[in-house]
């Protein structure tokens, strides 16, 4: 698929990931649910492949979202998942930093 709308890679990613995960939302530890969310983050990844780095930053918004939840219930819960969080969070920023660098070198040769 070339450059995806952004709604139809959400709609897409949104079913994979709820019917995925449907089943391990009831998992106490919350662990699985980490790792769903970070398929979830491969599959936008991946999906993301020929768009610009502002698009592909703009596709994680819902791997903010239900990184947000999971960090709220694991305090709520009293969870600590706190390196599996933090090691993805480290990852999410990083791939974040990259889409920007590469979109400001696109940006500047279009103008140079």
């Amino acid at each position: 698929m070339t450059d995806p709308p952004l709604e139809i890679a959400w709609f897409s990613s949104a079913v994979t990931f709820h019917s995925s995960v449907k089943s391990i939302l009831e998992d106490p530890l919350k662990k699985s649910v980490v790792l769903a969310v970070k398929d979830l983050f491969q599959l936008l990844v991946s999906l993301s492949g020929p768009c610009n780095g502002l698009k592909r930053v703009a596709l994680l918004a819902p791997v903010v979202y239900e990184l947000y939840y999971l960090v709220f219930d694991c305090l709520k819960e009293g969870l600590c998942l706190k390196r599996e969080i933090e090691g993805f969070v480290e990852g999410i920023v990083s791939y974040i930093s990259l889409c920007c660098s590469n979109y400001s070198c696109d940006w500047q040769k279009r103008l140079g």
